[in-house]
């Protein structure tokens, strides 16, 4: 039986500064992106390839060009980057952003492992957003 998990996270938005105050006009403004939601653990599965991490966040409501989505075992230690989801990309619904991955085949994770995720938004030149709040669920 195939178990999913529900990872919401939410992400900061990021805005461009108007000209003439000395900053990069590029440069993402505002706070440190949310904390997450709920993370929904189903009963324990017979192996990590059994379980779907789906993650799901509220989209920027700035101009964004994409989402960086990173990884790890740990909430400060999700840096490894997993995914670069560009809006353009039309598999990306860039009002319900989500995004999954198998626990087993995809993150290399055994059933007790935590799996942690962050992310960044980035606009059309490049430049990121602070790092979402970490979001984790054991497998």
């Amino acid at each position: 039986m195939r178990h999913i998990f529900w990872v919401p996270l939410l992400v900061a938005s990021m805005t461009a500064c108007s000209g003439g105050s000395g900053q990069d006009s590029s440069a993402p403004t505002g706070d440190q992106p949310g904390s997450p939601s709920q993370v929904y653990t189903p009963p324990a599965p017979g192996s990590a390839t059994d379980v779907v991490l789906q993650l799901t966040w509220q989209p920027n409501s700035d101009p964004v060009a994409g989402y960086r989505v990173y990884f790890g075992t740990t909430p400060e230690g999700a840096t490894a980057q997993l995914s670069d989801l560009a809006v353009a990309n039309r598999a990306l619904n860039s009002q319900a952003p989500s995004v999954s991955y198998n626990a087993g085949n995809d993150l290399g994770l055994d059933p007790g492992s935590q799996a942690c995720f962050r992310l960044r938004a980035y606009n059309s030149e490049g430049v990121m957003s602070d790092w979402s709040q970490p979001a984790c669920a054991t497998i």
